[in-house]
């Protein structure tokens, strides 16, 4: 069995070590990546960025162990680039990628339905920002994680994961992302969470769809999750944590107290996404002089939020072309 010989990682439960990877230029600093050890194949749970720092971090951690990457299996819990876009630097012929069934093809996909969304959005913002002289950055709104295609193996809601000690079950819960799982080792009563519950970030929910509630997604599958058995959760970034209902709860109150809020801004004259966004109340002021990354996720937050209250019946939503507007339900 592997025994590590320095501090790439550590330990926080029996088998399972915690490795940081860095985020650079990135607000959360860190990505939480697990290798669950395993006498045939020891796992990596999420792997960061495609970037040579996240790449030189999981390989140090491998090395205390005697591993390299074709020793591994790697196991996403949603596709998202900070979550799976080094498996471009690290697959290999021999490693098993395990994630969602809809993981690769499909964000893809709704990358290109969403765009028809917010690609006037993200003009009129820019536009609006070039007339106060300021510099906009370029912003890529290609946001596929992975440019390779790689074999995956599917799992689905119910599947269990086995590795070292540990049967986790997987338990789909989309909204931060639609091919969000979440895992759970009922004899440990560990929770591998991802970005579904994290300890004192608010998971971003943003979506550019005006069809489907993908907050209405989220707020459902926190309350899946909400009454598990949880000793410990891992989530993918920030500290390991306890009391999962009671974080699930606040969750969901600040969700609750943010469509109140859009009805506020609606009721008060607000009606275009835009508008809303630039008025709602945030961590930083001064929204008109954020990059335009931080923009655009606040209006995809600002979307879900609306769009959530249009299926609540509490907004109706009126689309001319690619003019969006809302008002209050009569």
């Amino acid at each position: 069995s592997h025994v590590a010989d320095n501090q790439h990682s550590c330990e926080i439960a029996p088998g399972i070590f915690l490795i940081k990877v860095p985020l650079p230029e990135n607000p959360l600093k860190q990505l939480n990546s697990y290798l669950i050890l395993d006498e045939d194949r020891p796992a990596l749970v999420d792997v960061g960025f495609n970037r040579i720092e996240c790449e030189q971090v999981l390989r140090r951690a491998l090395d205390d162990f005697g591993l390299d990457f074709q020793d591994i299996d790697v196991l996403a819990t949603h596709s998202h680039p900070d979550h799976v876009g080094n498996l471009d630097r690290i697959w290999r012929p021999s490693m098993r990628v395990y994630a969602h069934m809809h993981s690769f093809e499909e964000p893809r996909i709704m990358n290109k339905l969403q765009s028809s969304t917010f690609l006037p959005i993200v003009d009129a913002v820019t536009l609006c920002a070039e007339s106060q002289r300021q510099p906009s950055r370029v912003f890529s709104t290609d946001l596929s994680a992975v440019k390779g295609d790689y074999p995956v193996t599917y799992l689905k809601d119910g599947d269990i994961f086995r590795r070292g000690s540990y049967r986790f079950q997987v338990i789909e819960t989309p909204g931060h992302h639609m091919t969000h799982i979440c895992l759970y080792d009922e004899a440990s009563k560990i929770m591998l969470t991802g970005d579904h519950v994290l300890e004192r970030i608010t998971p971003n929910i943003s979506s550019f769809m005006l069809e489907t509630d993908e907050l209405g997604d989220f707020l459902a599958s926190l309350r899946k999750v909400r009454d598990y058995d949880v000793k410990l959760a891992l989530p993918g970034h920030g500290e390991p944590f306890s009391g999962l209902a009671r974080r699930v709860d606040e969750l969901i109150a600040h969700h609750e107290a943010r469509l109140t809020e859009m009805e506020d801004l609606v009721r008060a004259g607000h009606h275009d996404i835009i508008d809303i966004t630039s008025n709602a109340s945030w961590k930083y002021p001064n929204w008109e002089s954020w990059a335009m990354e931080q923009k655009f996720f606040s209006l995809g937050e600002t979307l879900a939020h609306l769009v959530h209250d249009v299926h609540c019946g509490t907004i109706r939503m009126i689309i001319e072309g690619e003019v969006v507007e809302f008002y209050l339900a009569e």
